[in-house]
């Protein structure tokens, strides 16, 4: 497949924005409140603003007697929970889940640069509630709750050492390829599997996935985009290895 411009997507202001707002992004599952109306339009602003082609972000309102969110084993159940966002791509578009990705994790880390509280929900939650009107070949790839949190403790969850991502050793790696491969690292993924894997050589920082047309893959495509930000660089997509490939020239 040719190279993608995906460069050319997110205002470099945006994505140092986001790089910024990367650390301090985590899931929450217990909602105090709903956003103000200056916030909330600024949500609505950027729902409307960031979604790449085949994708759009709807914001929705919900009570508990949608029973929208279904409880997890092991998992804190969503508490206050009363507005969200639907991540709805159209299935007809080529790598429709990985731009959905990409468009839902920006609409996380645009929430979160904004001092509210976010998390991906894409396999339990019961679509028949959610009240979006979906067009001809649309489907809706997940939700993202939001509002302001309820608890001052931040859920921290746990990942692997980069090193134990890579097949080779990442401290041998130039500063780009190493800030890339740990932004990618630290992003989100269903059920916390972290399911992609780095290597690096000829001037080229390749990520191993389970699935490229995914969720995981357009989270980590916008995680290495902020990383990588200004920087001139190149992306291809391996479709027979399910692998994404960086090019810089930099070695």
């Amino acid at each position: 497949m040719p190279d993608q411009e995906w460069t050319g997507f997110y205002r470099q202001a945006d994505l140092q924005k986001w790089l910024a707002a990367i650390p301090r992004r985590y899931s929450c599952r217990r909602f105090l409140s709903e956003t103000g109306v200056p916030l909330l339009s600024a949500l609505e602003y950027t729902a409307a603003r960031l979604p790449l082609r085949g994708v759009r972000v709807a914001i929705e309102r919900c009570g508990e007697d949608d029973r929208l969110l279904l409880p997890i084993p092991f998992l804190a159940t969503f508490r206050g929970v009363s507005q969200y966002a639907a991540i709805i791509c159209d299935e007809q578009m080529p790598y429709a889940n990985l731009y959905a990705g990409i468009s839902g994790e920006a609409f996380i880390l645009e929430a979160t640069s904004l001092g509210v509280a976010t998390c991906w929900v894409s396999g339990t939650f019961r679509r028949g509630a959610c009240k979006v009107g979906l067009r001809d070949n649309e489907r809706i790839a997940a939700i993202i709750p939001f509002g302001m949190a309820a608890e001052e403790t931040q859920i921290s969850h746990k990942r692997k050492a980069l090193k134990k991502l890579c097949a080779d050793d990442p401290a041998t790696w130039p500063l780009w390829a190493y800030r890339t491969a740990e932004a990618v690292r630290v992003a989100p993924s269903a059920i916390n599997r972290q399911p992609w894997r780095f290597s690096y050589s000829g001037s080229t920082l390749r990520i191993g996935l389970k699935r490229l047309d995914s969720l995981n893959a357009g989270i980590a495509v916008l995680h290495a985009q902020c990383a990588l930000n200004d920087m001139a660089h190149q992306w291809r997509i391996d479709d027979k290895q399910n692998n994404l490939s960086i090019f810089t020239g930099e070695k």
